[in-house]
């Protein structure tokens, strides 16, 4: 008899933000709300935790989740299904080559190596800038000094 009956749940999609637990997943579901004074739209977003038996979400995940008794504590959702699963790199970290390896770190040095010569024409441009500012007050206390001996010889 209960299998015949048809219970309306409340259904939610939303994002997989956390599948650190066993059999459970947290999922953040956004919705769209009027601001009642001022209309503007908002957004608002909530976490669910939700049941997940066969550990079948994983982070970046999308998922329809659905209302239903009590599993535990903070669990009053099940999921239902995995609408879009993330995209994995198609690369897996044992098929890097030497060969990559070595292009990387030959950019790398590359990199170093460009910023350590801005640095240098830098500092280079600072000392010229420097010796210029130390001529000029050179050349303007020898001004002063000559001023003071005429006015000492007047």
């Amino acid at each position: 008899m209960k299998d015949a009956e048809i219970k309306n749940r409340k259904s939610r999609i939303g994002l997989v933000v956390s599948d650190k637990l066993q059999k459970t997943v947290v999922v953040s579901v956004v919705r769209n709300v009027r601001h009642p004074i001022y209309h503007k739209v908002l957004k608002r977003t909530k976490k669910y935790q939700v049941h997940d038996p066969e550990n079948q979400a994983t982070i970046g995940d999308i998922v329809r989740i659905e209302e239903t008794i009590p599993i535990s504590k903070n669990k009053r959702w099940k999921l239902v299904e995995v609408v879009t699963d993330r995209d994995v790199a198609g690369i897996a970290a044992t098929e890097i080559d030497s060969s990559l390896v070595a292009e990387i770190e030959q950019s790398a040095k590359k990199q170093i190596d460009e910023v350590s010569n801005i640095n240098s024409e830098e500092d280079a441009s600072e000392e010229d800038a420097s010796e210029e500012d130390a001529s000029e007050e050179d050349a303007s206390e020898e001004d002063a000094s000559e001023e003071d001996a005429s006015k000492d010889l007047s």
